[in-house]
Parts: structure tokens; sequence; C-alpha cells
């Protein structure tokens, strides 16, 4: 499969960036209307209000991508669970990556900000790595920080019921992050950076912005976050679509079908969680 190895990684980092960054700007009042649009409004205003006085929380992020060329096919399932703690920021996250006949892999990764500078250290197969780091390149993987994102800038939402999450009733949230608010956060976020190295340009990127993205959240009574889901397979086809094209694939080439693209987040935990970077990270090989 000539391109799977290389699309199947931008797949990946595309989807992890995008689906902890978030899109900013924009406000939340293009609503789809009907009896309870007042009461949705007032639950996604309630929303904001706590997850900016979240100080710490867990988070564990399942993602699904299937994509294929031709009679070949590939299957990849991401599991990630972030601890954070903001002022000063401390996080951890465990990532397991399963790729089918491709292999696995996982990874541990730790943050720290010490003195207005960031640093990550990363565990790979018992052996830790040092790297500075900046904080919008942590940013992506901050689900508390990037939660007002998301509720602001929700259009055509509307309640579709109630459901049980972590033990408690939460309303579901229905509605979509329309391309023109991406196109702006995303630009301004720096999730970009994680995808810049897989050779994608500028121009690839505008794909991003050719559909909306369907949202689903789940909100408590007391205004907490506590799942939210994405579909971003038609974004991801386009992007694709793009990238290949920009690297060359002519129109006989077989085409990388993309299938699914989905993205769960729980989060939980809220301001009940401490992070401790291992002992063993302070003799870690500095690179970068």
């Amino acid at each position: 499969m000539k391109w799977s190895k290389k699309f199947l990684a931008v797949a990946a980092a595309m989807t992890m960036a995008f689906a902890a960054a978030g899109c900013g700007g924009g406000d939340n009042s293009g609503n789809a209307g009907g009896s309870d649009s007042a009461d949705v409004e007032a639950l996604l205003t309630k929303a904001q209000e706590t997850m900016a006085g979240v100080e710490s929380m867990a988070t564990e992020m399942n993602m699904e991508i299937s994509m294929a060329m031709g009679e070949e096919s590939i299957d990849m399932i991401t599991n990630a669970k972030v601890l954070t703690v903001n002022e000063p920021l401390k996080m951890q996250m465990d990532m397991s990556m399963d790729m089918g006949e491709m292999g696995s892999q996982d990874m541990q990764m730790f943050a720290e900000e010490k003195d207005g500078q960031f640093v990550t250290y990363i565990n790979m197969d018992g052996a830790w790595y040092a790297q500075s780091a900046t904080a919008e390149s942590l940013a992506q993987y901050d689900a508390d920080a990037n939660m007002d994102l998301y509720l602001k800038n929700i259009s055509g939402f509307s309640k579709t019921g109630e459901e049980d999450v972590n033990g408690k009733t939460a309303s579901k949230i229905e509605g979509v992050l329309t391309g023109d608010a991406m196109k702006e956060a995303i630009q301004d976020s720096g999730a970009l950076s994680s995808v810049e190295n897989m050779g994608l340009s500028t121009e690839d990127m505008e794909a991003l912005y050719s559909s909306d993205l369907p949202l689903t959240m789940w909100i408590d009574a007391d205004g907490y976050v506590v799942k939210y889901e994405m579909d971003m397979t038609a974004m991801m086809q386009a992007v694709m679509d793009q990238a290949m094209a920009s690297a060359g694939a002519e129109a006989g080439d077989a085409k990388i079908e993309i299938s699914k693209t989905a993205v769960s987040m729980i989060c939980k935990d809220f301001n009940a969680v401490e992070v401790e970077i291992p002992a063993e990270a302070a003799n870690a090989t500095v690179i970068g």
C-alpha cells in the first residue's frame, strides 16, 4: 500500500490535534430554534462559566479511523488518557495506538511549566527524552482550556435527550462547528504545528474548512461538559484528497477512502486531579 504509512500518520496526527484543539472565536447564538432553545443556550452559557473555573480534570479520548486504498484497508484505534492541572501547568498523557497488521505503539508523556518555560518528558520503550515546548503545542491536548472554544462556536444546536454519563444525568446537545469558525480559530490555535512536518501546505489545510463538523456534547446540571463526540469523516476525506494531490497522485492511482474518523472524549474528576513528574524524567536525554 504505497501511501498507507505516510497518510495514516497524517490522519492520526490531524485527528489528535483537532479533536482537542477546538475552534475559537464567535459565539453560540446560532441555535436551531424551538421551544427549548432558550434553555439550551442558557445551559451552554452556564457550561462556559463552570468549565472556566475548572482547575484540574481527567479526560479519556478514543479515536477510530478506518481507511482503504484499493483492496487494502486499515483500522486504527487510539486511546489517550490525560490528566491536566492548571496554574502552573502539569500534564500526563498515556497513549496507546493499535494499527492492526502495521503494529501498535504505547507512549507516555509528561509536561510541566517551570518559570514560564514549558518542558515535555516522553517515555518510549523505557527510555526518557526531554524537549522544550510552547504553550500552543501543549494546548491541543488540554481539553479543559479548549472546551470553551467548543461551547462558544457550536451552532444549529438543539437538545436531543438526556443520558447517564459518569453516574450523572446529562443533557445531550447536538450541533455543528462551521467551516468559517474553524478556519479562524485553527489558524490561531497552534494546532497546525502538529502536521506541518507531514508535508501538508497551507493550501492543503484549506480543505479542513470545506464542510461543517458535527459535534455532540453532554452537559450535566452543574454545567460540566462530561462528554463530547465528533464525526470528522468528511473533513478528513477532504484533507486526504488534497494531500494526495499535492503529493503527486495521478488520476489512475487508487484513492484513499476514509470511511470513519470518530472521536469520543470523556471528561471527569473535575478539580480532583494531581500530576507528579517521575523522578526518572530528571535524567532524560534532551532532544530538539
